[in-house]
């Protein structure tokens, strides 16, 4: 839809919130690990398909919000909320 240029892409909204980037899945779970924690479990949260400025215009039905959670579940590389429970990595 050319709303966005890329997915990357830092919006007025991010810049206004000092949001200075964004993850994907493997990125994020890079830098838990990195951070030297280990990844319990990495689940997609919520699926937008619209910027935030248009889907706070939007008045949803509740099935649909249900759906756009689902579709998280179902495709987390798609969701633009991702969910990761960690435990501390004790090494030997």
């Amino acid at each position: 839809m050319e709303i966005v240029p890329t997915v990357e892409a830092t919006s007025e909204r991010n810049r206004f919130f000092h949001q200075p980037s964004k993850s994907r899945r493997e990125s994020l779970e890079r830098l838990v690990c990195n951070a030297g924690s280990e990844i319990a479990r990495s689940k997609g949260f919520f699926f937008k398909p619209f910027p935030h400025d248009i889907m706070n215009r939007m008045t949803l039905p509740p099935e649909i919000l249900r759906r756009l959670f689902y579709m998280a579940r179902r495709y987390p590389g798609l969701a633009c909320l991702l969910h990761v429970n960690t435990r501390k990595y004790l090494a030997p």
